[in-house]
């Protein structure tokens, strides 16, 4: 990590000296340490020595599963949220979940499956805007631990999640 990218970060770590608790001996260090697992994949236990006690690291840096079908989350995902359209590919195209969108007082912007009768027409020029959205998730695969789901809590993962956004949008 650059130090540009240290000083935009720095502040927002808890374990500062100005924080109630416990005070993180190195947070650079430990954001060092947790980017090595990141990019390598490698299991925390393999954490070079440099970075001190593997396991102190995992502990302080305590979705779905891995195999789920992503369509079964998206109306948990969409609680809550007012938008003009949600633009989705054909893996979420479903009645049920095009009611939801409905309902919200969205537009749905999925493409039709080739298994519906009768198509359904989307905005294909709002729909290109998803490629945004592709872009983002290969960005995330370029860390192999993302990529390669490795974590089996859904808590560790998201906060890999958020480590790699981090280092994305500081680029």
């Amino acid at each position: 990590m650059s130090e540009a990218q240290w000083q935009l970060i720095a502040s927002l770590l808890p374990g500062k000296a100005s924080d109630p608790g416990r005070t993180g001996s190195d947070n650079r260090l430990f954001v060092n340490g947790c980017l090595w697992v990141l990019r390598s994949g490698a299991h925390w236990r393999d954490l070079p020595e440099r970075y001190r006690k593997w396991k102190t690291l995992h502990k302080r840096f305590i979705l779905t599963g891995g195999q789920v079908g992503d369509i079964l989350t998206a109306p948990a995902l969409l609680d809550g949220f007012k938008t003009e359209a949600v633009l989705a590919d054909k893996a979420y195209d479903s009645n049920a979940l095009r009611q939801i969108i409905s309902d919200s007082g969205a537009e749905a912007v999925i493409p039709s499956n080739r298994a519906r009768k009768v198509a359904i027409p989307h905005d294909a020029a709002i729909y290109r805007h998803r490629n945004r959205i592709e872009r983002c998730f290969n960005k995330l695969k370029h860390f192999r631990r993302f990529a390669t789901r490795y974590d089996r809590r859904a808590i560790h993962f998201l906060a890999f999640i958020h480590l790699a956004a981090a280092m994305i949008w500081m680029r």
